[in-house]
C-alpha cells in the first residue's frame, strides 16, 4: 500500500493539554503493538478507550479535534497496512476492516486508502463466498430455465397449440424444472 500521507508525525507533536494523558496512554499502546505485535483486534480493544476519551475531550476545540483526528487516522493507517501485509485470512481482514471503519479518519485517508482497500476486500470476500454475492446465481439459473423452457415449448407446440397455451405450458414446465433445480442445489 502506497501511502499518500504519513501520519507518524503526530507521535512527535505535543498534544493539547486536555488530551495529554490520553495521548500518552494511547502512544504506549501503539508502541507496544508495534514492538511486540499482538492481534489487531486486541490492539483495537486496547486503544479504542483512549481514542474515545480524546474525542470526548475535544469539546469543539479545533486544535484538540485536529490532533485527535490525526491520531485516530494514524491508528487506522497502521492497521490497514498491517492487515494487508500480515493477515492472509480475508474473513479476519473483513472483521477488522469493519471495526477500523468506525474510527474517525481524515477524509483524504478514508477515501483514498481505507475505502479503496475495503471495497477491494469486500469484492474478494464475495468472490470467495465469505460474504453473500450481490448476484443470486441460483435465481438467475432458475429464470433462465423457465425462459428456455418457454422457448422450447413454444417452438415444439407451434402447430398444435395456440401461443397462449404454448406459453402457459412452457412456464409450467420451466417452473417445475426450476423447482427441481432449487431442491437439488438449495441455492
Amino acid at each position: 500500500m502506497e501511502l499518500d500521507k504519513d501520519y507518524t508525525y503526530i507521535l512527535h507533536e505535543n498534544p493539547p493539554q486536555a488530551l495529554l494523558n490520553d495521548s500518552q496512554l494511547a502512544k504506549k499502546v501503539l508502541i507496544t503493538y508495534l514492538s511486540w505485535p499482538c492481534g489487531e483486534m486486541q490492539f483495537l480493544n486496547s486503544i479504542l478507550p483512549h481514542l474515545q476519551s480524546m474525542k470526548m475531550k475535544t469539546n469543539g476545540d479545533n486544535n484538540r479535534y485536529r490532533y485527535y483526528l490525526q491520531f485516530s487516522t494514524l491508528v487506522a493507517q497502521i492497521l490497514v497496512c498491517n492487515i494487508r501485509k500480515k493477515l492472509w485470512d480475508p474473513e479476519k481482514q473483513w472483521d477488522i476492516v469493519n471495526v477500523i471503519g468506525k474510527l474517525d479518519m481524515e477524509k483524504e485517508f478514508r477515501e483514498s486508502q481505507y475505502e479503496v482497500y475495503r471495497n477491494f476486500l469486500e469484492k474478494e470476500c464475495r468472490r470467495m463466498g465469505i460474504l453473500p454475492s450481490l448476484i443470486d446465481y441460483g435465481l438467475l439459473t432458475r429464470i433462465l430455465i423457465v425462459l428456455v423452457s418457454v422457448v422450447v415449448t413454444c417452438a415444439m407446440t407451434e402447430t398444435y397449440l395456440n401461443i397462449t397455451d404454448s406459453l402457459f405450458l412452457g412456464i409450467l414446465n420451466g417452473s417445475i424444472l426450476a423447482g427441481f433445480h432449487y431442491l437439488y442445489t438449495k441455492k
